[in-house]
């Protein structure tokens, strides 16, 4: 029961997320295209079930990345729970980018232009530096943990946890 109560009383859960067509399939889990207050919006339903104390250190972990508000950084809104039996899965609800990750468009796309690559480079320069300011370290960044969204602008979407 305390697990139940831990769950639906935290401030991180969000409501009336409509998780709509599978777009990935990652390391930590699905990743889903959704609508949140009518903005497209994704959800990575993660692997991992939680059970009392890992439930809260998860929830207390997400606040980190709650926090984040820089231009670079993709935006966390929140998660969802999926209740199996005892145990909660979470899905992290995070801002649509519509370009995809930056490895998929090095894969995909003919050879970018230099002041796009260049933007690029600065865009993740820019969040980079924002991390620092937080004492917040990304030592294994990738192209795939990079976001690209309208103009090719980059956003960072690593979460610290």
């Amino acid at each position: 029961m305390e697990n139940l109560d831990l769950v639906s009383n935290s401030k991180y859960i969000l409501n009336d997320v409509v998780i709509g067509k599978e777009i990935g399939d990652g390391f930590l889990g699905k990743s889903f295209l959704g609508k949140w207050k009518e903005q497209d919006v994704v959800i990575k339903k993660i692997h991992i079930s939680f059970y009392g104390e890992s439930t809260k250190k998860f929830l207390e972990q997400i606040e980190i990345p709650l926090n984040l508000s820089h231009p670079q950084i993709v935006q966390l809104y929140g998660c969802i729970e999926i209740k199996n039996d005892d145990r909660y899965q979470f899905g992290l609800v995070t801002k649509w980018m519509n370009m995809g990750n930056l490895f998929y468009v090095l894969q995909e796309s003919e050879v970018l232009p230099w002041h796009v690559k260049i933007g690029i480079a600065i865009d993740i320069a820019s969040g980079l530096s924002y991390l620092h300011s937080q004492s917040l370290l990304c030592m294994d960044l990738k192209s795939c943990d990079i976001l690209l969204g309208k103009n090719y602008r980059a956003k960072i979407c690593k979460f610290f946890f």
